[in-house]
C-alpha cells in the first residue's frame, strides 16, 4: 500500500518510520512511502522525531494520509476509546445458558484477555494517556446467567446485569490503557462487593484509586476524588458522575449515605470538583455518563452537566452510555464528546458496530489538535477500517457535531486554529430529478435541499461492499457466511469481491444471506425510536420532544445495489419490518428476480419501502431457491446469485434529520442540493460532490 506523511500545516514529512507489522520502511522527500501489508491490511504507525507518532489502519490499494502534530516536548497525546465491558455474550455467545462456546473460557486467564484486545491494542499504545469508561464490575464469579434465577450476589431489581473476569483490568494494562471511568450505571450490579472487587481488582492491575481510575467507591466523597497523573511535565485530572441513578428501584446504582457505588451527578458537586481540580493547575477531564441507549443526541440532562463542568473549568468533557457514535461540540476552548459508542462491548444491535477513538493533543493546557479515527466493532472488539467505511462512521459523527470539523481521509479533524490552509468550497448541484439515487462522495456534506423536492437520506447498512473492509476479519465483515454463502471475486471489470449463494440440487431448503443483526431505523420524527429510548435518566423521561408537532411517520427506506444471477436462478431479496429489536418479523417485502442466461451479467437493483408502523427495525435477506424445488425442463443442477455494493437507505422526514448527516440525495424536477467541502491543505482536488447510484 502506498500514503503520504505530512505535518499538521499540511507540509511533507520525509524520513518518517513506517511501520505495518514486521515491515519497515521511511517517507521520502516528499513525504510518500510504499511498504507491503497482507490483503486483510495492518495497522500502519508512523513515527519521526520532533512530531507526535499516529497509527492508523492500511489496506491494499486504499492511500492513506498520515498528519503529524508537532511535539515541543511539552504536547500531549490524550486518547478515549468507548464503554469496555469483557463480560455476558463473552462468556454465552448464544445465550442458551452454556459457556463451553465462550469467546473468554477463564475469566482469570490474562491472555486469554490481552488476545481479544488485539485488534485495537496498536491503536490503544500510540498516545501518552489513554483512558476508556469500563462498564462492569470485576468479579471471580462474572458470569450471569440471564436464564437462571438471580442470584443474591446481583442486583435484584435491574434489568440488566453483568461482571467482566479479575484478568480484564491486566489485559486493558497490557493494551495501552492508562485511566479507566468506572462512574456509570452497572458498576453496581454485584452490590457491594461488586464496588469493592472493582476497586481491588483495577488497583492490584495498577490503576491505583485517585491515580488510574475514578468514579467508583464505598462513599460518594470516594467516588468523587479524581485520577491525576502526570504526563510531560503536565498534570491531567480525571473525574466523572452518572445520570443514570436508578433512585426509583429499592436499591439504587450509585453512592449515597452508607453506601458504595458510582458517583452520582449532582450541580454542586460536579461544579466544585471539577473548579477545585482546576485551581490545582492540572487539565481537567470529566465524563457525564447518561443520555438515551442508542441515541445520538444528547439529553438535556447530559448537556446541562456538560455545560457546568465547561464553566469550572474542564478542558475535556468525554460522555458515555449510548453505545452509538454521537457528535463533538467545541466553543473555542473546550471539546465536549457525546458519545464514542464501544471500545470492547458485545451488543448485537447494529448501531452499535460503529465507532471512534477520539485523539485530542494537548500543549501547556490549550488544546492545539483534536481528531477521531474509527473503527469498527465485530466480533464484540474494535477493528481498524478501510476509508470508504471510516468515512461512514465520520459522517455520522460530523454530521453531529458543533464546530470547524473537517472530514479528512476517513478521519474527522477539529480546525482549531481555523488554518488559513483550509479549503473551503460550497458547491450548488442538481441531482438526476427523475428519482435516481446519487450517494454523497467522501469530503463533501449537504448543507441545504430543495425542500418538499429532494429527499436526503443515511446509509444504515454502511458495510454493503464486501472487500477487505476491516482489519483481522478477512472480506464480507457483519454478513453471515458458511458453505452457501460466501465472498468470492468477480470477473467483471472493476468489480473485486462481491457476496455469493449457491445451491445445487441436492438439498431443497434455500441458501440465505443476510447481516449479522437487523438494523435499526433511526428517524427521530417517529414514535417508533422514543419506544427503544428507555427512560434511562428519571423516572417519567422522554426523549428531545419533536421540534413541530406530528402524527407518527412511517419509515420510507430504498434497498439499492447490483446482482448477477446464474440461468435458471431464482433470487428472492426480502425487507423483514420487525417491532423490536428481538423476536420474529411482522411483515416483508419481497422482490423476486429470474436470471435468464448463464452468468448474466451484473444488473442495478432498488426497492423502495414503507416500513409498517410499527417497525423499529430491518433485515435484509436474499434467499436462493434451491434447483431441486424448481419445476419444469432444463432447470439447472446448480444455481448461484451475487450482491454487491448493497445499500439501505432511510429517508428523513423534513426537518427531522440536518442535512450535514446525509449519505444520499434523490430529486423530482426542479431540486438542488447545495453541499460544503474541506480539506486541511493537502493540495488534492475534491471529487465531484455527488456519484449516482444508477437507476
Amino acid at each position: 500500500m502506498t500514503g503520504r506523511v505530512i505535518a499538521l500545516d499540511g507540509s511533507p514529512l520525509a524520513g518518517a518510520e513506517i511501520s505495518a507489522g514486521a515491515e519497515r520502511t521511511r517517507s521520502d522527500a516528499n513525504g510518500f512511502f510504499s511498504v507491503p501489508v497482507a490483503p486483510g491490511g495492518a495497522w500502519i504507525s508512523a513515527s519521526r522525531a520532533g512530531f507526535l507518532g499516529r497509527t492508523r489502519a492500511g489496506f491494499q490499494g486504499d492511500p492513506l494520509l498520515i498528519r503529524m502534530t508537532p511535539d515541543d516536548g511539552e504536547t500531549v497525546a490524550l486518547q478515549f476509546g468507548g464503554d469496555v465491558m469483557m463480560g455476558r455474550r463473552f462468556f454465552d455467545p448464544n445465550e442458551d445458558g452454556v459457556t463451553s462456546d465462550g469467546l473468554i473460557k477463564d475469566p482469570s486467564n490474562v491472555e486469554e484477555h490481552v488476545s481479544l484486545l488485539s485488534s485495537v491494542a496498536p491503536l490503544l499504545a500510540q498516545a501518552d494517556l489513554t483512558a476508556v469508561n469500563v462498564e462492569s464490575p470485576i468479579s471471580d464469579e462474572p458470569f450471569v446467567n440471564a436464564l437462571g434465577p438471580r442470584t443474591d450476589r446481583a442486583h435484584p431489581t435491574k434489568e440488566f446485569v453483568f461482571a467482566s473476569g479479575p484478568a480484564m483490568p491486566e489485559a486493558l494494562a497490557t493494551a495501552g490503557v492508562d485511566v479507566v471511568g468506572l462512574a456509570n450505571n452497572h458498576q453496581y450490579d454485584l452490590l457491594e462487593p461488586g464496588v469493592r472487587s472493582t476497586v481491588d481488582g483495577f488497583a492490584r492491575a495498577g490503576f491505583t484509586p485517585g491515580l488510574r481510575q475514578f468514579g467508583l467507591g464505598n462513599s460518594v466523597d470516594a467516588a468523587y476524588v479524581p485520577a491525576v497523573i502526570g504526563a510531560k511535565g503536565a498534570r491531567f485530572a480525571f473525574l466523572g458522575c452518572t445520570t443514570i441513578t436508578g433512585t426509583e428501584n429499592p436499591i439504587s446504582y450509585v453512592a449515597g449515605p452508607g453506601k458504595g457505588g458510582a458517583a452520582p451527578c449532582d450541580p454542586g458537586r460536579v461544579r466544585d470538583s471539577v473548579a477545585a481540580a482546576s485551581a490545582s493547575g492540572a487539565v481537567v477531564i470529566f465524563s457525564v455518563h447518561g443520555g438515551f441507549e442508542y441515541g445520538r443526541q444528547p439529553s438535556g440532562q447530559v448537556e446541562s452537566y456538560t455545560a457546568i463542568a465547561r464553566q469550572a473549568g474542564a478542558t475535556l468533557v468525554v460522555n458515555a452510555h449510548p453505545h452509538v457514535v454521537g457528535g463533538m461540540d467545541w466553543d473555542g476552548g473546550s471539546l465536549a464528546a457525546w458519545s464514542l459508542g464501544n471500545l470492547v462491548f458485545d451488543q448485537t444491535v447494529w448501531p452499535t458496530f460503529q465507532s471512534y477513538v477520539l485523539n485530542v493533543h494537548v500543549r501547556r493546557g490549550q488544546i492545539i489538535r483534536a481528531f477521531l479515527e474509527p473503527v469498527a466493532i465485530e466480533g464484540y472488539v474494535a477493528r481498524g477500517i478501510r476509508s470508504d467505511l471510516a468515512e461512514r462512521v465520520t459522517r455520522t459523527a460530523g454530521g453531529l457535531s458543533r464546530g470547524p470539523f473537517v472530514m479528512e481521509d476517513g478521519a474527522l479533524e477539529l480546525d482549531v486554529a481555523r488554518a488559513s490552509s483550509t479549503a473551503r468550497r460550497l458547491a450548488t448541484v442538481e441531482p438526476p430529478d427523475d428519482g435516481r439515487i446519487s450517494e454523497v462522495t467522501p469530503g463533501w456534506m449537504p448543507r441545504e435541499a430543495t425542500p418538499g423536492v429532494v429527499d436526503l437520506g443515511r446509509d444504515l447498512l454502511w458495510s454493503g461492499e464486501f472487500e477487505n473492509d476491516v482489519l483481522g476479519v478477512g472480506p464480507g465483515a457483519l454478513w453471515t457466511q458458511g458453505p452457501d454463502t460466501r465472498v468470492v471475486p468477480d470477473d467483471a471489470a472493476g468489480r473485486g469481491l462481491v457476496y455469493e449463494l449457491q445451491r445445487d440440487n441436492g438439498d431443497p431448503a434455500p441458501a440465505i444471506g443476510t447481516t449479522t443483526h437487523r438494523l435499526l431505523l433511526t428517524d427521530p420524527n417517529s414514535e417508533r425510536l422514543r419506544r427503544l429510548n428507555k427512560d434511562d435518566e428519571e423516572p417519567g423521561t422522554r426523549a428531545t420532544p419533536l421540534p413541530v408537532a406530528r402524527p407518527a411517520s412511517r419509515a420510507r427506506v430504498s434497498l439499492a445495489g447490483s446482482v448477477r444471477l446464474s440461468q435458471g436462478a431464482q433470487l428472492e431479496l426480502q425487507l423483514s419490518w420487525f417491532a423490536d429489536t428481538r423476536g420474529p418479523s411482522t411483515g416483508q417485502t419481497v422482490r423476486v428476480l429470474h436470471g435468464e442466461t448463464d452468468r448474466g451479467g451484473w444488473q442495478p437493483l432498488r426497492i423502495d419501502a414503507d416500513a409498517p408502523p410499527d417497525a423499529v427495525a430491518v433485515g435484509v435477506f436474499a434467499r436462493l431457491t434451491s434447483p431441486a424445488d424448481m419445476r419444469g425442463d432444463g432447470t439447472p443442477d446448480e444455481v448461484s446469485a451475487r450482491l454487491d455494493a448493497f445499500r439501505l437507505i432511510e429517508w428523513s422526514v423534513p426537518g427531522a434529520m440536518a442535512p450535514s448527516q446525509a449519505t444520499h440525495v434523490r430529486s423530482a424536477p426542479g431540486g438542488s442540493v447545495r453541499l460544503e467541502g474541506s480539506s486541511l491543505g493537502t493540495g488534492e482536488q475534491l471529487p465531484p460532490p455527488l456519484l449516482p447510484l444508477g437507476p
